[in-house]
């Protein structure tokens, strides 16, 4: 008879999964390409296909290119098109999920990069909320660009990088329904 096991992360390997994940959100919010690819296991699949060298010329586009946002197809949602870079926009915000599509119950972090300036923004309005939540459309008004990454880890590594297709901000709905 086959028995189904379930292998759950032991308390030490979700501490190290939780530091590895804010690590990759602060090199990831501060453009530290070098950095960034230290988190990254070198046996690991990034956006379905891609290997580790492949993954460190994305960084590179992303955060060195002049056009970095425009050559990258398919991880940025944009909502108006720009000559401005990554480079030149600043983190707004920082939200956290789970993947609910064909790899369900991944993490899913998303970054909120606009052009603002929070002294002299002209179309700033004092009873707009700048704070988005996890799936809300771009902000026009800031030139925002969304990034939403789904992580696995290995060994103290990040191990896959991928776009969600779907994802939710909790997994309470699918625990009560199990």
């Amino acid at each position: 008879m086959h028995q189904a096991t379930i292998k759950r992360p032991s308390p030490t390997e979700v501490q190290t999964n939780e530091q590895l994940l804010k690590t990759f959100e602060g090199f990831f919010t501060s453009k530290n390409y070098i950095e960034i690819l230290s988190l990254f296991h070198r046996e690991g699949t990034y956006f379905e296909h891609f290997n580790y060298p492949a993954l460190m010329a994305f960084f590179c586009l992303i955060f060195r290119s002049k056009t970095g946002v425009h050559n990258i197809t398919g991880t940025f949602e944009k909502v108006i098109p720009t000559r401005q870079s990554l480079t030149e926009h600043f983190c707004i915000g920082i939200n956290h999920g789970f993947s609910t599509d064909h790899q369900p119950g991944q993490v899913v972090v998303e970054f909120r990069f606009a052009l603002f300036n929070p002294f002299n923004h002209p179309e700033l309005d004092s009873d707009k909320k700048l704070s988005r939540e996890l799936g809300d459309p771009c902000e026009h008004n800031l030139l925002e660009v969304v990034c939403r990454f789904a992580l696995s880890f290995k060994d103290g590594k990040i191990f896959s990088l991928r776009k969600p297709q779907q994802f939710t901000k909790t997994l309470d709905k699918f625990t009560s329904e199990n």
